[in-house]
């Protein structure tokens, strides 16, 4: 993966590599629209697994804009349950989605 980055963002070491995550550009936002505002309805022990399924789909989205080679599939190798709210929180953060402190700028968007 190359070192040069387009856009800034957090940087965040995921296994033994840095990435700079980035926020979510205004046409991934719009496309993933519909899964941001579902990701803390309903969020229990069942569905937890497919609620990650989702918050990777939307970290690997913004990722892509710094590296595009980047595949959802090996996010799952370095994402864990110990980096997946700071990844979550870096791209939410970072898109304006949520203010500082984790709270969400309006009421119905997601912070798990």
């Amino acid at each position: 993966m190359s070192d040069e980055v387009k856009f800034p963002g957090e940087t965040i070491k995921l296994g033994d590599k840095e990435y700079v995550v980035p926020s979510l550009s205004i046409k991934q936002a719009k496309d993933l629209w519909p899964e941001i505002l579902k990701l803390n309805e309903g969020v229990d022990v069942s569905n937890l697994p497919e609620k990650y399924d989702k918050i990777v789909k939307i970290i690997h989205t913004a990722m892509t804009r710094n590296y595009p080679e980047l595949k959802e599939e090996d996010l799952f190798d370095v994402v864990d349950m110990s980096n997946i709210k700071i990844l979550q929180l870096a791209v939410m953060g970072q898109s304006g989605l949520i203010t500082s402190g984790s709270r969400p700028v309006a009421e119905k968007l997601p912070v798990m």
